[in-house]
């Protein structure tokens, strides 16, 4: 079981340092990364954006959200994947549990970019670009060196109704 673990996360690790999102800069960036749940995430500062990149062990949707509580309440919510061959992206934010509706819907704009998605040997990895300063109540300043919850999840199903398989909250340190 051990060994299976290291050799997932050896996977993971490689898929998404190595991955082709368009976000990767030509140097190596000043990146952090967690493993979290069988899923892997790591981010890093590009200007004024955070670049992140989650792949989890499964092929439905992959979730991250951002809080300065450890609360599924009031988490800008980013959700990404495949279906059917085309990559999607939903950003949300989580008015109460089991209540998460876009931002778009909610009378905001959707401020993040979907840098890249693939489903790859029953994986699924994202990277998306979300700008640093806050645009509104949906959203959070992230900025290096703030501490906050990262919400982490992901689904076997890309129906973003469907519960997830796993969520943990993580606190970090952009």
């Amino acid at each position: 079981m051990l060994i299976m673990r290291i050799l997932l996360i050896l996977f993971l690790l490689s898929n998404t340092l190595f991955s082709s999102c368009d976000a990767q800069p030509k140097t190596y960036p000043k990146m952090k990364s967690i493993e979290v749940g069988g899923m892997f995430i790591s981010w890093h500062f590009e200007g004024k954006k955070l670049i992140v990149n989650a792949t989890a062990p499964d092929k439905g949707w992959v979730g991250i959200g951002f809080n300065p509580k450890d609360d599924i309440v009031h988490t800008n919510l980013i959700m990404a994947g495949v279906d059917a061959g085309k990559s999607y992206l939903s950003e949300r934010y989580v008015l109460g549990f089991g209540n998460h509706q876009s931002v778009a819907s909610l009378g905001s704009e959707a401020v993040v970019n979907l840098l890249d998605a693939k489903e790859e040997n029953g994986t699924t990895s994202i990277c998306f670009a979300i700008p640093c300063d806050a645009k509104d109540k949906f959203h959070y300043d992230l900025h290096e060196g703030l501490t906050i919850y990262l919400i982490c999840a992901f689904s076997m199903e890309d129906d973003l109704t469907h519960h997830s398989r796993m969520r943990q909250h993580v606190k970090i340190v952009l």
